[in-house]
């Protein structure tokens, strides 16, 4: 829901530890208890677990290959109910969670949900950047810079024929950069070839749909610099987390009111501290290195010991209510986004009670309710609430007759809540603190290039240039465009105004064309284009295909061979062999001034010999 986020869909398994339980129950420690003890058969249940591929580092939970209609959380093993499961399962058949007028309280899923981390992607540094030749425009209204769109110069090809029967145009992925985030969207039908010297009818017609107005004005930004400030813009206001503090209440049956909840000092050797300790370590905040989670070096913070950990490359840090004073809950917790709430209610059966919104201050927007289980000890119950505005997220809340295991209870809870902090940011009151920093960003975008000429190329200079030798090798596997069934191709390759064209090879699909060029005063963005043609003598070439390189990812110095691709839908095919060296001109003219000089030296000294064996013959002779 929330505009830039991108969900992960790989897994770490978990590992799998079976313990037997004095209620007759052998429980995996990966997965949830269910102390109703209903089974859907007399027979085992199995659970098989297949690992799946990590990627970029960010995976969670566990995926279980159901060999039954089992829910997730069903025992694996059960047995014979006892008294002891009986009472239980009274306990447990009651919410967690009492509904409250100012807050939601997430309904229970049916089944427990495998917990996946949200992830925040950088859209604009990730697909387009410096990697990717691509153009990009600043959109204004009222002479004020409002978004950015980026539009990829290589075309999206779907459907060849159909977009050749119909006479289409190309289609072109693009990246509206907006204060509330990017969106994609493709260019459909919309030829851009001339965009930066006019604006076609086509392209301004989409842009209005797209802005929902037609006041706006539209400027190409040719400067390849614009690129690396939009992508600095985009790192320096993003919602990445790569550390995040959660504020943890004690709270016993019964309190609403905060005051007597931040009073609460739990026994040292309590289970609200066995909790803790499952899901972090307790560390001494006096000379930490680490991610503080605005805890002072100095003071009363210094001194205050907390909790602390860890995760998928992620440090979170915890804001121990209990050992705080008065004005570092104020300071502290007052201004955390999610908050964990461990609830003892002494076994009395009754439901948390949630505290007024107007209590907790207007930051804390994502709450999550924990409660052990009252005679095993070790499995925990969850259930949330959040603030209106804040839209649903995964992982949903367990059935309420359902406990969860340490094992998958420490990702369910940070993961739960570290989704929820992401949504709150893009919620009022919050999304000012992402919006208006990045508003002003591109505002600023706008002032910087508000005169940049769309004709500038960016070139470096002399001062800044290089040279470069194109050794063209091969084709091989190229489309056929003759009756024959074979092709004659031959290669015009462009950079700028320098262009130059290899000879036509008839009559094959793997030519070896085997030529050098040379291009000179070459800036790091300006781009390298090749494009293959089938030489006829009647008529036009025809078009076999064409690609584009940026100077600065060239890999120079060795072998490398490159697919073409098509930009009108022709059917294209084969790959060319193209080998790049940069040209040392400073070297190249000491070599050749050495050359001439070696040369003139050379030339002297034949002169020299030449003239003695003249004077040497004519002595001979009696001169």
């Amino acid at each position: 829901a929330v505009t830039g986020l991108k969900v992960s869909d790989s897994f770490k398994p978990l590992p799998i530890s079976s313990t037997l339980y004095p209620s007759g129950f052998s429980l995996s420690d990966s997965f949830a208890y269910n102390p109703t003890g209903k089974t859907v058969n007399s027979t085992a249940t199995k659970v098989a677990m297949k690992p799946l591929p990590i990627k970029d580092g960010e995976f969670i939970g566990t995926s279980p290959r159901r060999t039954s209609n089992a829910p997730v959380g069903q025992l694996l093993r059960t047995a014979s109910k006892s008294n002891s499961t009986k009472s239980v399962l009274d306990l447990s058949l009651k919410h967690l969670i009492k509904n409250h007028p100012e807050w939601v309280v997430e309904k229970p899923a049916p089944r427990v949900e495998i917990p996946i981390l949200t992830v925040v992607h950088h859209p604009y540094e990730e697909e387009y950047g410096d990697l990717t030749p691509h153009l990009n425009f600043l959109v204004y209204r009222d002479k004020i810079a409002k978004s950015i769109i980026s539009v990829k110069s290589r075309p999206v090809i779907s459907y060849p024929r159909t977009q050749k029967l119909f006479n289409l145009g190309p289609s072109y992925d693009a990246l509206h950069t907006l204060e509330s985030g990017s969106e994609k969207f493709t260019l459909d039908n919309v030829p851009i070839t001339n965009v930066g010297t006019m604006l076609g009818q086509e392209f301004r017609q989409f842009l209005t749909e797209r802005l929902k107005s037609e006041d706006w004005h539209v400027k190409f930004i040719a400067d390849k610099m614009f690129g690396k400030d939009l992508a600095k813009l985009e790192l320096k206001h993003s919602r990445r987390i790569t550390g995040f503090k959660i504020a943890v209440l004690y709270v016993k049956a019964g309190q609403t009111n905060l005051k007597e909840i931040f009073a609460n000092k739990p026994a040292a050797d309590s289970a609200f501290y066995q909790f803790m300790d499952s899901i972090s370590e307790k560390v001494d905040m006096k000379g930490w290195p680490h991610y503080r989670g605005d805890m002072g070096k100095t003071g009363e913070d210094a001194d205050t010991p907390t909790y602390y950990t860890r995760w998928y490359q992620k440090e979170v840090i915890f804001h121990m209510s209990p050992y705080m004073s008065p004005e570092q809950h104020r300071r502290l917790c007052g201004n955390d986004i999610g908050v964990l709430i461990y609830y003892d209610d002494l076994g009395s059966g009754r439901p948390f009670v949630p505290f007024g919104s107007i209590e907790m201050g207007t930051v804390p927007h994502v709450f999550t309710v924990v409660q052990q289980h009252p005679t095993t000890g070790g499995f925990y119950r969850v259930a949330s609430f959040k603030r209106p505005a804040v839209k649903e997220f995964s992982p949903s809340t367990p059935p309420h007759t359902h406990y969860l295991a340490p094992a998958s209870l420490k990702n369910y809870l940070l993961t739960k809540l570290h989704n929820g902090y992401l949504c709150a940011q893009a919620c009022p009151p919050m999304d000012r603190l992402f919006k208006v920093p990045r508003r002003e960003g591109i505002k600023a975008l706008g002032i910087a290039y508000e005169h940049s000429d769309p004709r500038l190329t960016s070139r470096a200079g002399s001062s800044g240039s290089i040279s470069l030798e194109v050794k063209v090798g091969s084709g091989r596997k190229l489309v056929s465009k003759d009756k024959n069934g074979l092709s004659d191709p031959y290669l015009e390759i462009s950079c700028g105004d320098q262009e130059c064209r290899t000879k036509t090879i008839k009559k094959t699909l793997d030519p070896h064309w085997n030529q050098v060029f040379e291009f000179h005063e070459l800036a790091a963005e300006d781009e390298i284009t090749v494009v293959c043609w089938d030489q006829n003598s009647s008529k036009k070439s025809d078009y076999m295909g064409e690609f584009t390189l940026l100077v600065k990812t060239l890999q120079k110095d060795t072998i490398q061979w490159i697919e073409l691709w098509s930009v009108n839908g022709d059917e294209v095919a084969g790959e060319i062999e193209l080998y790049f060296t940069e040209i040392d001109l400073k070297k190249r003219q000491r070599k050749e001034k050495m050359s001439r000089t070696k040369s003139k030296e050379a030339s002297k000294r034949s002169k020299n010999a030449r003239r003695q064996a003249l004077a040497e013959s004519l002595v001979g002779v009696g001169f």
